[in-house]
């Protein structure tokens, strides 16, 4: 009777990862890139939507005091 523990088999290799080789996956990928980075820049400067604000401003007017 045996109290160790039992051999485990050794782990197989991994196969390689795949690289994006074709030209046109990487014009692709470019491509997506730089249009994601272009529409970053203008969502940045939207800051209402097409028919403007919608809310009215909060206006504070000066008060004298005691009045």
């Amino acid at each position: 009777m045996s109290f160790g523990a039992p051999k485990m088999p050794a782990p197989q290799a991994l196969p390689a990862a795949p690289t994006p080789v074709d030209p046109a996956v990487q014009q692709a990928q470019q491509q997506l890139q730089s249009e994601q980075a272009q529409a970053a820049g203008r969502m940045s400067t939207i800051l209402t939507s097409g028919r403007g604000a919608l809310t009215q401003p909060p206006v504070l007017r000066k008060t004298l005091l005691g009045q």
